[in-house]
């Protein structure tokens, strides 16, 4: 990574974030964070730093937080450290580097834990992914496209 990139990461635990930002500092990488526990005010000023200070090169956030109303195209990296079972969320979080303005090429990674319940929610997300795409599709009559209590049990057996 050269000193120009810049980083975003994601997860929907805050406490993962947090032992995240911990490393990192004991590294010396520069970085901000916001969760749900910010304030606008907080959560404004650390975006800025992010922007606009070379030094800092990573940002970390909550998904629900890190999804809406946000533009950051000075980054393009996107590291995924755990999954969520809608894929729109994630692919919301993602969209933050798509923006007007985006000048480099956008990486996306996926943390996923091999032979995990992570396997189970990438099925989970390609149906509904299908779902989405097919819902349009008067040609698709197929009755696997929607999510039954065993799509839901899967994930936990």
């Amino acid at each position: 990574m050269n000193r120009h990139e810049k980083v975003l990461i994601f997860s929907q635990w805050s406490s993962f974030i947090q032992i995240i930002v911990q490393k990192l500092t004991e590294h010396e990488i520069g970085n901000v964070w916001i969760d749900g526990t910010c304030s606008h005010a907080v959560r404004k000023n650390k975006i800025a730093k992010f922007k606009e200070n070379i030094g800092i090169v990573v940002m970390l956030a909550t998904y629900k937080v890190g999804g809406v109303g946000l533009n950051l195209t000075n980054a393009n990296n996107v590291i995924l450290a755990d999954l969520w079972w809608n894929p729109s969320v994630e692919d919301q979080a993602v969209d933050r580097t798509h923006r007007l303005g985006q000048e480099k090429d956008v990486n996306v990674y996926k943390l996923i834990v091999e032979d995990s319940i992570e396997g189970k929610i990438l099925k989970l997300q390609d149906k509904k992914r299908n779902m989405r795409d097919n819902i349009m599709d008067e040609s698709v009559t197929d009755d696997n496209n929607s999510l039954t209590t065993n799509d839901l049990i899967n994930l936990l057996i």
